[in-house]
């Protein structure tokens, strides 16, 4: 899983190569672990991979948790925010 730029302005692009068929759930989670983004992707090619674009522009500065959810696939990725 790649996210960049990071830290970002608030727009953070995201590509993952998923080892697995299906939806790919992506939340992400303030530091008080309120969900403050979730969105719902689904593979875009023959290699598996999804490529999604996070806008955390509304959200104050600060550390967030990516957390990406699919069928036998689980990862985590944290992100600054900072303007």
């Amino acid at each position: 899983m790649i996210v960049q730029p990071n830290p970002s302005d608030g727009n953070f692009s995201v590509s993952i190569k998923n080892p697995t068929s299906g939806k790919l759930n992506l939340r992400v989670y303030n530091s008080s672990g309120m969900l403050v983004n979730c969105r719902c992707c689904s593979n875009g090619s023959i290699n598996h991979e999804v490529r999604s674009e996070i806008d955390l522009s509304s959200q104050p500065n600060g550390f967030y948790i990516l957390k990406v959810v699919g069928e036998n696939f689980l990862k985590y990725q944290k992100l600054v925010l900072s303007r």
